[in-house]
């Protein structure tokens, strides 16, 4: 009979449809928009690689879900095709292309060809730590309890110094090899089931005996009187308690990553006799990781495990490595507090959004403070990192000497040092009037106009549900626009200014 072997992300991606596009060269790009936590290994994830004027798409190796996002494991595209590990929020947006063409980064080696031989060849350096893992823990046992044995018949402070050194050399070397197994089965793709369980049986084994080693060195400090031989004592105590934490860390870090396997409920009653699982309380809040009914399964903010039981119908409604908050009922079942649930408060804002011609795009929420002075919290968004760089800038009057029409200008210093102006204007066709955001940046004399499409001030749903705010007053006063009686059609796309700036 074969063995059953274990793998993750059996997950299917969401109904978002696939897009096409033809780029200068007549190539065709077929790309999807998904979320972090859709990946799954064998995707190909579009990135910009230094050296590419376009994006590059990546093969995806490996896909781990953690409470802080999801690790994903890829070639090194602008290195050596390496496997590096790469971190994502779970609802970061990702895309995902389907065109061969775009796979290729070295031209001295097909990707494809030798995709499959670098998983086995990763998959063999696995089996090879995970052996090794398991021979060095039975070896640190080995050493740990013959040195426990001389520490607790030690006659004078000496003997208890050396032996009780050798105990700390067994814990810190078993915590290595605990680490090392805990490394290959968080990389590995696949694994045989009885191996998986083989390894937390030695991993709640190791945390038993040293808890166990542990008790009986605190009962000796106890009985003896010799102070050197009760530090000495404390000194191997020490060493057995992080190794105790050690094994539960990563026996947490293998379950947290199995728990979209089809043997999740094994792995959860496992989990709970080990003492991974924190006990539930009345009020939980946490990250869900993970629905196994009839229970849901929490990271909460100190980075304790805890499941909870809920009715198939409460479970259904929440959303997996989103932030949940569940209350208990008198019977013990848990339901989502929907009170207790903070959501990011919006406040009233008129935003803008502006991409450039290589996709970086640029974003202004506009408003009028207390004080009704005019402020903006501007970002651009690195097109190859993904990672926003948000600026706060106060906005002053000024007339244009070209046009006599009023505007505001706002400035502000980016991390690059280059000043980054952005300026606010009406504009009118056809009896329709709007306001629009135009960006430019200086860098010592030279000034460069940010061209793109975008840039109308809509209101937000906050300042829509508003009959009258500091904002809208602001821009009819100042610019002659009555942004509340604006009753368009979203209209953004089609008002691309390519005027420059006029300050």
């Amino acid at each position: 009979m074969a063995q059953d072997t274990l793998t993750r992300n059996h997950t299917t991606h969401s109904d978002t449809s696939w897009r096409s596009k033809v780029d200068g060269q007549g190539k065709t790009h077929i790309y999807k928009k998904i979320t972090a936590s859709d990946l799954q290994v064998g995707d190909h994830l579009l990135e910009h690689v230094l050296g590419h004027k376009r994006q590059v798409a990546t093969p995806i190796l490996g896909v781990e879900h953690t409470s802080e996002g999801v690790i994903v494991t890829i070639p090194d595209r602008s290195g050596d095709n390496a496997p590096v590990r790469e971190l994502y929020g779970h609802k970061d947006p990702v895309f995902i292309s389907k065109t061969p063409h775009l796979e290729q980064y070295n031209a001295g080696e097909d990707i494809f060809v030798h995709l499959d031989k670098r998983s086995e060849d990763m998959e063999h350096q696995q089996q090879n730590r995970m052996e090794i893992a398991t021979k060095g823990v039975e070896v640190s046992w080995v050493n740990i309890d013959t040195a426990m044995e001389e520490l607790l018949q030690s006659q004078n402070a000496i003997q208890a110094d050396t032996h009780a050194k050798a105990v700390q050399s067994g814990a810190v070397d078993l915590s290595n090899y605990i680490v090392l197994g805990a490394d290959a089965v968080a990389e590995s793709l696949r694994i045989d089931a009885d191996k998986f369980f083989m390894w937390n049986r030695t991993l709640t084994d190791s945390a038993n005996r040293t808890r166990a080693h542990s008790e009986k060195l605190e009962d000796f400090g106890d009985k003896i009187a010799d102070v050197a031989m009760q530090r000495a004592a404390a000194y191997a105590q020490g060493a057995l308690d992080t190794a105790t934490t050690v094994a539960i860390g990563q026996r947490q870090r293998t379950f947290v990553m199995y728990l979209d396997s089809p043997i999740a409920e094994t792995i959860l009653d496992d989990a709970r006799s080990m003492g991974v699982l924190d006990q539930p309380k009345p009020e939980e809040k946490g990250v869900l990781l993970a629905k196994i009914p009839p229970e849901a399964v929490l990271a909460r903010e100190d980075g304790t495990l805890v499941a909870v039981p809920m009715a198939p119908q409460e479970l259904k409604q929440l959303e997996n490595h989103a932030e949940v908050h569940l209350k208990s009922d008198e019977i013990g079942v848990y339901k989502r507090s929907v009170n207790m649930e903070k959501k990011p408060q919006q406040y009233p804002r008129l935003e803008g959004h502006l991409k450039e011609p290589d996709g970086t795009w640029r974003h202004v929420g506009f408003y009028v403070d207390k004080d009704n002075q005019p402020r903006a919290v501007v970002s651009i968004e690195n097109k190859d990192t993904g990672l926003q760089e948000k600026l706060s800038m106060q906005f002053k009057e000024k007339v244009s000497e070209q046009t006599q029409k009023p505007f505001l200008v706002g400035s502000a210093e980016r991390e690059t040092g280059k000043k980054l102006f952005v300026t606010i204007h009406a504009a009118e066709k056809d009896q329709d009037k709007w306001v629009f955001a135009h960006f430019a940046e200086k860098s010592g004399q030279d000034w460069q106009q940010v061209q793109g499409k975008g840039g109308t001030l809509k209101q937000n749903e906050t300042m829509k549900r508003l009959d009258n705010d500091r904002t809208s007053d602001f821009i009819k006063d100042k610019l002659g626009v009555d942004v509340k009686g604006l009753q368009r059609a979203d209209q953004g796309h089609k008002r691309s200014l390519s005027g420059g700036m006029t300050l």
